[in-house]
Formats: C-alpha cells, structure tokens, sequence
C-alpha cells in the first residue's frame, strides 16, 4: 500500500471514496493472504489435508484479489503505459492461470481413485502449482522494491537510565 500511496502522490489523480476503498481491499486480502500462507506452511498435506487446504485455499483467493486490486489501483494512477506496469500485469495474469490449474488439479485428484494411473499425474500438477502460485506472487511483491529502495528509514535510540537501572546496579 505505501507504493500505491507513493504512486498516487506523483500522479495527482484525486484520493477518492472508491479508490480508498479498494486501498483497504489491498490491505486486508494481504493480511488474508499471508494468514493463509502461513497454515499452507505449517500444516503438511498428508497430516492434516483439511488445514492445508484451508490455508491453501485462503492464499489463492486473497492473494489473487490483492494482485487485481493492486492493477486496479496502478492503472487509476496513471501508471498503466510504463514497463513496470506490464509486467505486473503479465505476472498476475500467470498468477491466476497457475491458481486455476491448481483448483482444477486438485478437483481431479479427488475424483480419481488413488489406483488410476491419472491420480499421480493430477497430483504432481496440483502441487507444481501451488508453489509456482507462491513464488510468482512473491515475485509480484518484488516488483514493489525500486520504490521501497528509494525510502531510508532512520532509527534514533537514546539509552536513559532510570531510577530502577540504578538500583539494580546497586543490588549487584
């Protein structure tokens, strides 16, 4: 969100209702999404096939809104004709494609018996799947760093000493 707010900042296109809206859509489907990437991480597939689905099922959806919305927004700012711009647009489109190869494998793989020889085939395409969805979503994060580059974030720490330092100071 903060290189869409930088991205609106340059383009002088007024903030409006619909725009800041769709910003929190931005927002929550990565929460979501990380949510989700997270259970798909902790929880194997042949433990506990449920859980792993869930948090699968929660990445795709909230990570493919996300990439959408992040679209939507770029090309609201006026930044639709620039090279950055297409290829985020290329990398949601293989985001998606792989997401929908993956809900169609996994329907496969359910309705075959673990015998058919087309069960291991759907198996192996579900998984190289999900993880292809995985790193080209995060390849689509990557594309946000020339802008994060650009910030430089400063930290000043003072160290004060109380009351209560001194005294275990003293205690010791």
């Amino acid at each position: 969100n903060r290189e869409l707010f930088l991205e609106h900042k340059k383009s002088g296109v007024p903030l409006t209702k619909y725009l800041v809206r769709l910003l929190r859509v931005n927002q929550y489907c990565g929460l979501i999404g990380s949510l989700g990437l997270s259970i798909l991480a902790n929880f194997q597939n042949a433990n506990v096939n449920i859980v792993h689905f869930t948090g699968a099922t929660l990445y795709f959806v909230a990570s493919e809104c996300m990439l959408v919305s992040d679209l939507v927004l770029s090309r609201a700012f006026n930044n639709h004709n620039t090279l950055p711009f297409k290829l985020k647009t290329a990398t949601a489109v293989i985001a998606v494609l792989f997401g929908v190869g993956f809900g169609v494998f996994e329907t496969c793989k359910k309705t075959l018996s673990v015998s058919s020889p087309y069960y291991n085939l759907c198996f192996e395409s579900a998984a190289a799947c999900e993880w292809l969805v995985v790193i080209v979503v995060i390849s689509f994060s990557t594309s946000m760093l020339p802008t994060f580059g650009n910030i430089k974030l400063k930290f000043e720490v003072e160290d004060k000493p109380d009351e209560y330092d001194d005294e275990m100071l003293l205690a010791n």
